[in-house]
């Protein structure tokens, strides 16, 4: 499962194809989430304008899994991959038996199922309605009685009110697209008796460049993407938290029956609303996907980054 993070040459040759191609290409500016983190700059306030900058046009990831067929192929991918997949994150995490273990941005149970089994409670934050189908779904076939859920954002949760903390963890894997991320992290720190653990992107992810090259095809505009790893590591840092870092190289193939299958599901994504912005979209798919067997592969490839550290040292 996990490879190195690089593009085959075939698809590196058909991204740079597609950008040039367009006139709303933009190809000479480099986007501050490739800055180091040691520059001068306040990281907080780069983190809010790279996500500013995004509204209205990137997807939006508590709306992009609204509907539940979208999310439900999500999870049967997560499937098809083992538990090899989620072992390098949970293999990670200090926890025992007795551990109470929040999990923002749930999705449809990645982490919380198998948490559930090995934990004493664990408490899943999920704004999309299609992902918290999902969840609940995956929860009565499991048979599992100690997963609590709250269907809302992160930024949105009064943890007052709807929290019953302290936890013994906080995770929050792969879903930091919030607004402000200084104050999300103030606020998993106050819940948090124990560690917190970050997963996000380093880099640039194999469906950044896909968005990239195809998205001013699709929509006559550049496609802006969200902070990455450097930003992140950039506002801890200057929040005074000095966290543990680790890189994970991570390949996730996703399976399609058919061409008309990829399409519908990857539409959502890229926005996809007219005939011709579909028409676009599959003759960027048919260079981009690979036949194995009776299966089309969409194969993505990214670095991980997990930044960890003890909220009670900051108390």
């Amino acid at each position: 499962m996990f490879r190195s993070c690089t593009l085959e040459l075939p698809a590196l040759q058909h991204l740079g194809e597609w950008r040039f191609q367009s006139p709303y290409g933009r190809h000479d500016d480099r986007e501050p989430s490739f800055i180091s983190p040691s520059a001068q700059a306040d990281w907080s306030e780069v983190w809010k304008a790279m996500m500013a900058r995004r509204q209205g046009i990137a997807p939006d990831c508590a709306t992009l899994w609204d509907d539940q067929k979208h999310a439900r192929h999500y999870w049967n991918t997560i499937q098809q991959l083992g538990e090899s997949y989620i072992h390098k994150t949970l293999s990670g995490l200090t926890l025992t038996p007795n551990s109470r273990v929040l999990d923002i941005g749930a999705g449809p149970g990645t982490l919380a199922i198998p948490l559930s089994k090995s934990v004493s409670q664990v408490t899943a934050v999920e704004p999309s309605p299609g992902m918290m189908a999902v969840l609940e779904e995956n929860i009565s076939h499991e048979k599992t009685s100690n997963i609590a859920c709250i269907q809302k954002r992160w930024e949105e949760v009064d943890v007052d009110s709807e929290l019953s903390a302290p936890f013994d963890a906080v995770i929050a894997a792969f879903s930091l697209d919030m607004p402000d991320i200084r104050k999300a992290v103030q606020k998993m720190t106050r819940v948090c008796e124990g560690f917190v653990y970050l997963y996000w992107f380093a880099g640039v992810p194999t469906w950044t460049a896909h968005y990239m090259a195809l998205w001013p095809h699709l929509h006559r505009t550049p496609y802006q993407p969200s902070p990455k790893s450097q930003v992140l590591i950039g506002v801890l840092k200057q929040m005074g938290i000095d966290p543990a870092v680790e890189f994970i190289p991570i390949t996730f193939p996703i399976r399609f029956r058919s061409l008309d299958e990829a399409i519908e599901e990857i539409s959502p994504e890229f926005y996809v609303r007219t005939d011709p912005q579909r028409e676009t979209l599959s003759r960027f798919l048919e260079r981009v996907v690979i036949r194995e067997g009776d299966s089309l592969v969409l194969s993505h490839f990214y670095m991980a980054v997990k930044a960890c550290w003890n909220a009670t040292a900051l108390s």
